[in-house]
């Protein structure tokens, strides 16, 4: 069995060990969406103090517009200052249990309309308490 590196092990707020693993930085994150500005510190202060914590949807992938809850990924969000303006940043955790959770990707959105609320808030970061 392989051997993962990891760039970080670090816990969310509502006490959950996440971790992002140096292929996932490497090759998926700074490879596919390579942003100036997603930093692995950026990914790593989303994950311990977001501004909010939603559950994952994804399109059906049918041709409908449907679009369907992930049970096992949470959506990390935060906001970053820009040059000129700021940027929302969406970071991707899988969870293989309730308490240990693994870095998908990270990514920068352009449009707050990106920011889906459908599956439902897990954590608000504005009041510091799970809405569970």
């Amino acid at each position: 069995m392989k051997e993962e590196k990891y760039i970080f092990i670090t816990t969310d707020p509502l006490g959950r060990q996440v971790a992002l693993k140096a292929d996932t930085w490497s090759r998926h994150i700074k490879e596919k969406h390579g942003e100036d500005l997603i930093t692995y510190e950026t990914i790593k202060k989303n994950v311990e103090n977001p501004l909010y914590i939603t559950q994952n949807v994804k399109p059906k992938y049918d041709g409908s517009k449907e679009l369907i809850i992930d049970p096992h990924r949470q959506d990390y969000w935060d906001l970053i200052p820009g040059e000129k303006h700021f940027y929302l940043v969406k970071t991707i955790v899988e969870f293989e249990g309730e308490d240990k959770g693994t870095v998908v990707t990270t990514y920068l959105l352009r449009n707050l309309k990106e920011m889906r609320t459908t599956g439902g808030i897990v954590y608000d970061g504005r009041q510091n308490k799970s809405s569970k």
